[in-house]
């Protein structure tokens, strides 16, 4: 049963780790359209002589750090709402799956139009008074963008801390009532002190995520606007070019390809760094652990009482407020995406409560004019056979697992862990180089293993959480019938898990149905793009010319409907295997 590891471990190591090799390799080479030549290290004295690149680093730093710490906060703030039961409660949680299902390439251009529309000029403008230009004001775009990306990101957050709050022991918080603790002393006495390693791992994996940012940032601010201070002599950045978007920009201005090797190189090398040193704390910090969390805390005795009672004072009194904005937003941008798909007039300016001239127009062109069809085609193409490929890589190794020592186990999730963060415009440019020498890069090849290989991690904790629920009996009874292991588990365990394999197939195919970055890197025909491509290309930048807003809506709101209804059917299972992964 072992072997079927080795597909599972070989997709992941080619498409997560083996591009940090071919970056490293690549980096020390001329690589001019195509002809190489040694370089030594001329590509990394270029780039440590380039003041753009550590402006970028600066950058970087402090837009994940910011987005980190408001995360957190968020993340708290609206997980401890939703553990209080009530109507309004579940109304939230129903609000919160729609930034978390919606896809970035639909969500990031609406609040972009909500926020920018045309030169400042936007209903953000007319709600608030407040004009931000994403053209001209660099403070006004970083705060817009951080935003956005804390509106789409902030589910995910949410709901691990809302899992972890139902794990505090009940009688606890009982106990502490009891002895006449109020709400805040309970959060800063017993909550936060419980929720401790929760918010460390989460911590982490939000620092992580917001250092390898690219999407969000692209599609709204496009990395801009420019700042005197950040114009250098080989460079113009602006106030939201992080690192991962000025090493997409050097991959699509630079004549050699290997200085942005070296870039990735260096980005993924930092990223695996403070991963393995995170997982090598935890690790000791378990080994040095000799007291359970279930004991009850000391009152009073933390080294940082007065910072832990500033921040549950924080978390009491802006748990409501900032929920209610989440809220606003969320039911603001669904408005003005219906608003716009129905407006004859291609404008983001929304001043009336339907359309001054409504129309179909816009989801007629899709068919008659603009060939829709085909884009839909294309991503269905690459959803299915991301979808039928997941199961044949993920169920019979997940079996494996259950049949291996828990060491080895803990290897192997710590490896398909690490693939989940290694990600990015750094790692999709040397995968780019590589399949480029084997002529596949305008192809949907490269695209399948890479939405293969984002899709592997949920997968085999889905099944393999679900095959360890059958009791060992079961096995053993198929022993004594002379049942071949491979029988059993195709005959008896496969038809029995249906359930979680279609699960897993739905997640991969909106994985798939989702994919934005990989398909704009490797693809170059129009006709190959996938939906997702096809609608960047109707809005394109901030810096872009005559945005057709209409027909960008329009296709969004047909799209979504089939993102919703497949996401709607996953909501449960993933809400519960995003708990279980981050507990694990």
């Amino acid at each position: 049963m072992k072997r079927f590891l080795i597909p599972l471990l070989g997709v992941i190591l080619l498409m997560s780790f083996f591009p940090l090799a071919v970056a490293f390799k690549d980096s020390f080479l001329h690589d001019i359209y195509g002809e190489k030549s040694f370089a030594g290290l001329d590509n990394y004295a270029y780039l440590f002589s380039d003041r753009g690149f550590w402006l970028s680093l600066g950058i970087t730093v402090i837009w994940a750090v910011t987005s980190t710490a408001i995360m957190i906060y968020g993340g708290l703030s609206t997980a401890l709402f939703l553990n209080k039961r009530g109507a309004l409660q579940k109304l939230v949680f129903f609000l919160l799956f729609i930034p978390w299902g919606i896809p970035a390439y639909i969500a990031v251009p609406i609040w972009r139009a909500l926020i920018h529309g045309n030169s400042g000029n936007s209903l953000f403008r007319l709600l608030t008074g407040i004009t931000i230009n994403l053209f001209t004001q660099p403070v006004g775009a970083f705060f817009a963008t951080l935003w956005v990306g804390f509106w789409m990101a902030l589910p995910f957050t949410a709901f691990i801390f809302v899992g972890h709050l139902k794990k505090i022991p009940r009688d606890i918080i009982d106990a502490a009532r009891i002895d006449g603790a109020n709400h805040r002393w309970l959060l800063s006495d017993i909550i936060l002190p419980l929720m401790k390693p929760a918010v460390i791992a989460v911590t982490v994996l939000n620092l992580v995520k917001f250092l390898k940012d690219f999407t969000v940032i692209f599609l709204i601010t496009g990395g801009g606007p420019p700042m005197p201070q950040l114009i250098t002599e080989r460079s113009i950045l602006g106030a939201t070019t992080t690192a991962e978007v000025f090493l997409y920009d050097l991959f699509e201005s630079a004549r050699d390809i290997g200085i942005p090797s070296a870039f990735s190189f260096i980005l993924g090398l930092l990223i695996l760094i403070i991963m393995l040193l995170w997982y090598k704390s935890q690790r000791q910090a378990r080994h040095r652990s000799t007291r359970t969390l279930k004991a009850r805390p000391s009152f009073g005795r933390a080294p940082f009482e007065l910072s832990r009672r500033g921040a549950a004072l924080g978390l009491h009194f802006g748990s409501l407020p900032l929920v209610a904005l989440v809220s606003i937003g969320t039911i603001l941008s669904s408005y003005a995406l219906i608003w716009m798909s129905f407006s004859k007039v291609d404008t983001t300016y929304i001043d009336t409560f339907l359309p001054r001239f409504f129309t179909w127009r816009n989801y007629t062109d899709l068919f008659v004019k603009e060939g829709i069809p085909r884009y839909y085609a294309n991503s269905l193409f690459l959803s299915l056979t991301s979808a039928l490929l997941i199961p044949v890589l993920t169920f019979g190794a997940s079996y494996a697992m259950t049949r291996i020592s828990l060491k080895k186990q803990t290897t192997i999730l710590t490896i398909v862990s690490l693939s989940t963060v290694l990600s990015g415009v750094h790692s999709l440019i040397p995968l780019f180089v590589f399949f480029r020498v084997f002529q596949l890069t305008d192809t949907y090849f490269p695209l399948v293993l890479i939405y293969l290989s984002h899709s592997i991690p949920f997968s085999i904790l889905t099944l393999k959480t679900y095959l360890e629920s059958f009791p060992a009996s079961f096995h053993e009874l198929a022993r004594l019938e002379g049942m071949p292991e491979r029988s059993y588990l195709w005959k008896v365990l496969f038809p029995l898990s249906l359930s979680p394999i279609a699960t897993s197939m739905i997640y991969t195919f909106l994985n798939a149905w989702n994919g934005f970055l990989a398909p704009m890197i490797f693809l170059n025909d129009d006709a190959k793009y996938p939906l997702s491509v096809k609608l960047y290309t109707y809005v394109g930048k901030v810096s872009s010319g005559n945005p057709r807003w209409g027909l960008f809506s329009a296709a969004s709101i047909l799209n979504l409907i089939i993102v919703f209804a497949l996401f709607s059917s996953l909501r449960r299972p993933l809400f519960h295997s995003v708990l279980a992964e981050n507990s694990s």
